[in-house]
């Protein structure tokens, strides 16, 4: 790693990785207690339908389709033009890295592939990043408000604390979106790059048509991880309804920011099974749901992983700086985002 790249050190620090490891120890120590514990209980749950696991498989692929998409269209709104290995490639990679590197470090791989490709500047990546999980809670939070909405009207069951969690996300995510960040001043080199990332999401905030397109892949992410689940339970022969499913899916979207654990293992399984017992489903269910998804996860991201890890390595060692990619590479990164505010604005 390059000394331009010490922003991201900090991903992989002796301490980060300590306190990672207590956590996913004690998590994961936790649940497999009891499941132990509960191993009469769990042992018919565990009946599972082995023809219905391809479907998780393939809709797990279709999520890292969507996820790709989104990358593809917050990147190439600054002209980063990526092709399929590289979007679909760096969010298989990404997902496994994390493993490797948990608290978000996988990102870094992204970061330092983009700019030395694309030149894309770390300051823009994290206002992308900042951007992408931002509308993300944004789009779940609105979600998770009309189920509860809904599940009161349809089975005359309303939490209000889970109402009041959902509105109070809403809110602060809509308040963000909304306020203006004031630009730092000073030619400090810190300070350039937060100026620049400032700028660079105010692009992003500003540009109605691509926020409409992230919403529409937003909400098919979230369709599609609800499948998932849907699916999951029905491969235990667990009966539930659409609405619950939703809450469950909204929950586990949510523990998406909480990484801190390699590949937010432990963490997405007890939100899986908090949202099924909050859901009326049972923390059990969910529970053993969750376990199958992760396999099925599992097998797929390294699966995939390795073999786009070996495609992205090619392109970075043959393809880095190109002459076909030289409007973005080799340039400062404040330079970057004046010229491209000062191209939008000519155009408008």
């Amino acid at each position: 790693m390059t000394p331009d790249d010490s922003e991201y050190r900090g991903f992989g620090s002796r301490g980060g990785r300590f306190l990672s490891a207590a956590v996913t120890t004690v998590i994961v120590g936790v649940l497999v207690a009891y499941a132990w514990q509960k191993r009469a209980e769990l042992g018919p749950v565990l009946s599972i339908r082995w023809s219905l696991l391809v479907y998780i498989a393939a809709l797990r692929l279709v999520l890292f389709v969507i996820l790709g998409l989104q990358r593809k269209l917050f990147y190439g709104h600054f002209g980063a033009k990526l092709e399929f290995r590289e979007w679909f490639g760096l969010t298989v990679v990404n997902n496994m890295a994390s493993y490797f590197v948990p608290m978000h470090g996988g990102v870094a791989l992204s970061a330092v592939y983009l700019k030395k490709v694309h030149g894309f500047p770390f300051s823009l990546f994290a206002s992308v990043l900042f951007a992408a999980r931002l509308w993300g809670l944004l789009v779940a939070g609105s979600i998770g408000a009309c189920v509860c909405v809904a599940l009161y009207f349809g089975y005359g069951a309303l939490d209000w604390r889970i109402l009041a969690f959902f509105c109070a996300m809403v809110i602060a995510t809509s308040a963000i979106l909304l306020i203006p960040f004031p630009l730092p001043r000073g030619e400090n080199r810190y300070v350039r790059v937060l100026r620049s990332g400032i700028e660079g999401w105010g692009r992003l905030r500003a540009s109605r048509p691509l926020f409409l397109k992230v919403t529409l892949l937003s909400l098919a992410g979230v369709a599609t991880r609800a499948s998932m689940i849907l699916v999951g339970y029905a491969a235990l022969s667990v009966s539930v309804d659409i609405l619950p499913v939703l809450l469950v899916t909204i929950f586990a979207q949510c523990a998406l920011v909480v990484s801190i654990t390699p590949g937010n293992l432990g963490v997405g399984e007890v939100a899986i099974a908090v949202g099924s017992q909050l859901a009326g489903i049972g923390f059990d269910p969910g529970l053993a749901v969750a376990a199958v998804i992760r396999a099925i996860l599992l097998v797929m991201t390294f699966g995939l992983g390795a073999i786009f890890t070996h495609v992205l390595s090619r392109n970075l060692a043959g393809n880095g700086w190109s002459s076909d990619r030289s409007e973005l590479g080799g340039r400062e990164e404040p330079d970057l985002v004046e010229k491209h505010v000062d191209e939008r604005k000519s155009i408008t």
